[in-house]
């Protein structure tokens, strides 16, 4: 047999077959299952509307501190140099509050819209939305806690002097800065898992 003739006799052998068997229609979904995609598909939207917000404010904060490190260095004198710290240190606390309040909203998402029983892994139970959230408020308390100790520790270094707020102003930043770095990894899988 010739290829041509070959080729022309399997085209019509798949015409038949497909002819024969046509295409089966979908399948049709139950009221609760439409309405559950559509909580899915609303809830994977806001998660990633969070995500989005939570790597902007990151991406902002941790940019800055990487092309401004000494943000305040050509200030003349410790008031100059106050002052300019506080600037800094306020948009420092609007990108860290933007962050840190996109992670705690994404650890309250739940797919179905309800704090479901916690399910078990190979490494033991899942936390449900409301013990993530609470485990991350404990996180959020300890970490002002221990960062204003530390910062008044800084504070007190300066003897009294006019230095002292300096010291604290920058201690509070790059304490903050460093905290944003630390919920970044500790949350890295939910902040980009899609």
């Amino acid at each position: 047999m010739k290829p041509v003739a070959f080729l022309l006799l399997c085209f019509v052998a798949i015409a038949r077959i497909a002819a024969q068997n046509p295409p089966r229609a979908g399948k049709v979904l139950t009221p609760e299952q439409q309405q559950h995609r559509q909580q899915f598909k609303q809830y994977r939207g806001e998660r990633r509307r969070l995500q989005a917000q939570a790597q902007q404010a990151y991406d902002t904060e941790i940019g800055r501190a990487d092309r401004n490190g000494g943000e305040c260095d050509d200030a003349q004198g410790t008031r100059e140099q106050e002052e300019c710290l506080s600037k800094q240190s306020e948009t420092t606390q609007a990108d860290f509050q933007n962050f840190s309040s996109a992670i705690r909203a994404l650890l309250a998402l739940s797919p179905s819209g309800d704090d479901e029983a916690p399910s078990v892994g190979p490494s033991g139970p899942a936390l449900t939305a409301a013990q993530s959230v609470a485990e991350f408020d404990k996180v959020e308390q300890l970490w002002k806690q221990y960062s204003g100790e530390l910062c008044s520790a800084a504070f007190h270094q300066g003897g009294g002097g006019t230095i002292s707020p300096v010291l604290e102003l920058e201690c509070r930043q790059d304490s903050m800065r460093n905290h944003m770095r630390d919920l970044h990894r500790a949350y890295g899988l939910l902040l980009t898992l899609r």
